[in-house]
């Protein structure tokens, strides 16, 4: 397999559709149009669990990668000596949000889920993050190109 930068998802999925490339890892929120359309095939999902959306989608673990998770994520950050107050108020806004019941239906057709965690828990899982992917970089021994 020949990895091929794109500067986004739409243009891959563009050039997957028009056959110049065969394959490609893309967020559900840009394939899941195309696959119920039946303009493409999903082969698996690559977070440990299956899919809302596409239950019938093996995992990447399931289809013989055992504890395969690459799971596109989002979160809000900011400065590092952005005031706590300014912090809680901001952390209580997402929250208000992630608990409407519209943006849980938006994140859900599109195969997401919304959450809150707290400040502390986000800032450990970017940590986490960090350290699981420097690891893969080493273990594989990744260059700059």
């Amino acid at each position: 397999m020949v990895h091929v930068p794109y500067k986004g998802a739409a243009p891959a999925v563009v050039d997957l559709l028009g056959g110049q490339i065969q394959l490609m890892f893309a967020p559900i929120a840009t394939a899941l149009p195309h696959i119920k359309s039946g303009k493409l095939r999903a082969l698996g999902v690559t977070t440990l669990r299956r899919s809302s959306v596409m239950p019938d989608v093996p995992t990447i673990a399931e289809s013989g990668l055992p504890g395969y998770d690459q799971t596109v994520w989002n979160g809000l950050a900011g400065p590092a000596n952005m005031p706590p107050a300014v912090v809680a108020k901001l952390h209580a806004a997402v929250v208000k949000a992630v608990g409407s019941q519209e943006l849980r239906a938006n994140f859900a057709s599109v195969g997401s889920d919304a959450l809150s965690d707290t400040p502390a828990e986000f800032t450990a899982f970017v940590a986490e993050e960090i350290t699981k992917w420097a690891k893969l970089v080493r273990d594989v021994g990744l260059k700059p190109e």
